[in-house]
């Protein structure tokens, strides 16, 4: 191994960029015609007999697969993560407007029980009391 790091290390720089270009471009390359076949292999057997279309190649399901992820941009990998990449995490005992969901689901266990003693009741009276009060017009503000 020594030896290897000593040869790569004679490479001038710019040999060393192309072979980094040239190994991403292979990469590149086995990873279209993997699940390009993979992808070729799933069309030709469910597609063929589902709805009548044609089977494909191997370049054509390398090709779909393309268009896939350009018309898709990468979006389900940011699923999880999708409207928090701006977001600071708190600091240790800072507030947010958010609710700690871990100690939300910890006390969930006592929610049937607390629904047969005052809940059930509490939305009774709720009920009522809207029930009786008058309805407002949306379109008066004054009302």
């Amino acid at each position: 191994m020594k030896f290897l790091k000593r040869a790569w290390d004679l490479v001038p720089e710019w040999g060393q960029l192309l072979s980094y270009i040239a190994l991403a471009i292979l990469a590149f390359a086995a990873f279209m015609v993997s699940f390009g076949f993979i992808l070729q292999q799933l069309w030709n057997y469910l597609m063929p007999g589902m709805f009548g279309l044609k089977e494909i190649s191997l370049g054509q399901g390398a090709a779909l697969l393309l268009l896939a992820r350009l018309l898709v941009g990468g979006q389900m990998l940011d699923i999880k993560y999708s409207g928090s990449k701006n977001k600071k995490k708190p600091k240790e005992g800072e507030k947010t407007d958010e609710p700690d969901m871990k100690k939300d689901l910890r006390t969930w266990e006592h929610y049937d029980q607390w629904w047969e003693e005052e809940g059930k009741k509490s939305f009774e009276e709720y009920a009522e009391r809207m029930s009786r009060a008058p309805e407002k017009d949306p379109g008066n503000d004054a009302g």
